[in-house]
């Protein structure tokens, strides 16, 4: 676990998982044996063992603005 990891209530973590920096975890979530987070994500539901998870960071639905440094994009 690293720094400033956050467990919101009642959080199970199994065996040998790896919590990257400032991972937050929703209550009542599960987080499988041997599973990894990257550093700065959000978790909001369950986490399978032996899995790794990350921050999603693009827009991927079609239609939908977002910024990419500074300018909007389709």
């Amino acid at each position: 676990m690293a720094n400033n990891s956050t467990l919101a209530g009642h959080v199970t973590i199994g065996d040998g998982v790896i919590l990257g920096g400032f991972t937050a975890i929703h209550q009542f979530c599960k987080i499988g044996t041997y599973s990894m987070s990257a550093g700065n994500t959000t978790i909001f539901k369950d986490v399978p063992a032996f899995i790794m998870t990350r921050r999603l960071t693009e827009n991927r639905q079609p239609g939908l603005k977002s910024r990419k440094n500074g300018h909007l994009f389709h």
